[in-house]
């Protein structure tokens, strides 16, 4: 036993090294609950920020169906203010032509009224010129039938032309307005 001293003062020391596996369980054990206190707190805050993310992506994905939902309907009252001003100006254009058509109404039935006063004036005037053209033509007629029976000329086309001109000249003094015209008192073609 020299190599034991009883001598605890002579410096050296008798103590056995620990093996490796001792020191390092000892040192696990000190050290675990300072390595597992903050992973337990920052895993905590990760499942937290987790649900966060998720409903931030649920929420951006609504935002986004909102925004195009948006733009859409952007997108038709854009068309529906163009087809309204559209429809403003078909509206304005048809206005527009509709008076110009009543103020051509307007005009034509005025026109047509004169035509018609006109129209009566000039019946009124016919009815008393018609008897006396009728009694001017028998005079006529008389005229020229004395005239062939004088000279002798009394051929039957003459005399079918002098009783044509007595017969109209009978139809206008009878009838004011006569069914047939002036130019073919026969109604021949």
């Amino acid at each position: 036993m020299a190599g034991l001293d009883a001598n605890p003062s002579s410096g050296k020391s008798t103590r056995k090294p620990h093996p490796a596996i001792v020191t390092f369980a000892v040192l696990a054990t000190v050290l675990t609950p300072f390595a597992i206190i903050p992973y337990v707190s920052i895993s905590r805050r990760m499942t937290h920020l987790s649900r966060q993310l998720e409903q931030l992506a649920t929420s951006t994905n609504m935002m986004q169906r909102s925004v195009q939902t948006l733009a859409h309907e952007a997108a038709l009252q854009k068309e529906l203010d163009v087809m309204r001003n559209e429809f403003l100006a078909l509206r304005q254009s048809c206005e527009h032509h509709l008076t110009r058509i009543e103020s051509s109404d307007v005009a034509i039935r005025a026109d047509l009224s004169k035509q018609a006063s006109e129209l009566r004036q000039m019946r009124k005037h016919l009815d008393t010129v018609h008897p006396q053209l009728g009694l001017s033509l028998a005079n006529i007629a008389e005229f020229m039938h004395e005239v062939q029976l004088s000279t002798g000329l009394t051929s039957v086309a003459d005399k079918h032309g002098v009783e044509r001109l007595r017969a109209l000249a009978l139809r206008l003094h009878q009838h004011p307005h006569p069914n047939t015209s002036l130019s073919n008192p026969r109604g021949d073609t």
